[in-house]
């Protein structure tokens, strides 16, 4: 009886814990993730932000232009939406940001180019949930620009033939 009610014991532990490493709570954090393709690199991996973190990801310092990203962003209880503004091109979905290309929560997205020597200017992300977001973009010859945030953001610049270098986003508190 006793090794029984142990073995019973042990099974409730472990199915208790095995219930907390996927709960909501644990699965919700919210999360930014991003995969830059940089010119003459490829893409480079991915960089996570989570709580206020503020890993960047693309290059500082070696005049290497973003041509694309893959955005992942998963927790913040919706999907999102981003387009590229691209050198010579515009904005590649549209000067319109509600044509912008959209997916659900957790599932990537690719904004801008591959293999077409075309470097990023301007990034811009919505959110389709209530949860707000923060980036910042570092620019050829001018450095980290200012922060953005809200449900809906833009960084970097157009018409000013800047290249993005490098990208960060964090998910926000609310405003």
């Amino acid at each position: 009886m006793r090794r029984f009610l142990h073995a019973l014991f042990t099974l409730g532990m472990v199915s208790a814990l095995g219930a907390l490493m996927v709960s909501p709570a644990h699965a919700a954090t919210p999360r930014i993730c991003v995969n830059p393709h940089v010119a003459g690199k490829g893409d480079t991996g991915w960089v996570c932000n989570q709580n206020g973190q503020f890993f960047y990801a693309g290059t500082v310092g070696e005049n290497r232009a973003l041509e694309g990203v893959t955005i992942n962003i998963t927790g913040m209880g919706g999907g999102y939406c981003a387009d590229a503004h691209a050198r010579n091109w515009g904005w590649i979905g549209g000067a319109d940001p509600t044509k912008d290309q959209c997916v659900g929560e957790g599932e990537n997205l690719f904004v801008g180019t591959r293999g077409q020597n075309r470097p990023l200017e301007a990034l811009r992300l919505r959110m389709l949930s209530s949860q707000y977001v923060k980036g910042s973009a570092h620019m050829q010859n001018t450095g980290w620009g200012g922060w953005a945030e809200g449900r809906y953001i833009e960084i970097g610049s157009t018409g000013e033939a800047k290249n993005l270098e490098a990208v960060v986003f964090t998910p926000k508190a609310s405003m």
